[in-house]
């Protein structure tokens, strides 16, 4: 049995999101793994907006792209 952990995220002032949001983390799971479901979860929020998505997540817009692809998310 993985024990879990449950963190909530932290949401950025200029943006209005659900401070009820939570992603689940497995003992086990790669780093990578844990990225791509806090990305997903972060498009989520935003409704798509890769922009918006990038500036919550403090990284630029090609650095995006960029993950996406490499977890096959886009």
């Amino acid at each position: 049995m993985m024990n879990s952990i449950t963190t909530r995220t932290s949401p950025t002032s200029s943006y209005d999101l659900d401070k009820g949001e939570v992603i689940r983390v497995q003992l086990g799971m790669s780093l990578e793994e844990v990225e791509k479901q806090y990305i997903k979860m972060t498009l989520s929020m935003v409704n798509g907006n890769k922009r918006k998505a990038a500036t919550i997540l403090q990284i630029s817009r090609r650095a995006l792209y960029n993950k996406l692809k490499r977890f096959g998310m886009l």
